[in-house]
């Protein structure tokens, strides 16, 4: 199983991070290759929440199926999913305050290819670069609406696990 995993901080509550994360409807302003997300609850809050995402990938659009496996309110959020052809994907968002302020956001994505050595070739190839670039994209997304959403003075959603 290949791993993706980057981490930064930014200057904005654990809550509000968290309040941002967990709303997956917002996925299209994190990520250029989301155009859209069905079926998603108003914020991920427990095992079995489910969505789906409308992601352009090599041209095409790509539908994946994501179901929440792991969630603890203001620490860590799993989902997993199938983007096809014999792909598993896990995807791990963690928020952790920080002692001086703010947030330190991770995003893990473990995912296993299929083809055994052949599948390890296309990683090489370009599929670990395209989901490193993801994750930071996504991270500095989430950054930036927190941001927003603080300047705003959002007030975050309760927490529910």
């Amino acid at each position: 199983m290949a791993r993706i995993e980057h981490t930064i901080e930014v200057d904005v509550p654990v809550e509000i991070v968290w309040d941002v994360w967990s709303d997956v409807r917002r996925l299209p302003e994190l990520s250029k290759s989301t155009s859209e997300v069905r079926g998603a609850p108003e914020r991920l809050t427990k095992v079995g929440d489910t969505f789906c995402q409308v992601a352009r990938a090599a041209g095409k659009n790509a539908s994946v199926q994501w179901v929440v496996t792991s969630i603890r309110a203001q620490d860590h959020l799993v989902i997993e999913g199938s983007p096809g052809f014999g792909v598993h994907a896990s995807i791990t968002e963690r928020v952790r305050a920080l002692p001086a302020g703010g947030t330190a956001l991770t995003l893990e994505a473990d995912y296993a290819l299929p083809f055994g050595p052949l599948g390890k070739v296309v990683s090489k190839l370009g599929l670990d670069r395209l989901a490193m670039r993801e994750s930071c994209e996504v991270l500095d997304g989430v950054a930036r609406l927190a941001r927003k959403a603080q300047a705003a003075g959002a007030v975050p959603a309760e927490p529910r696990a």
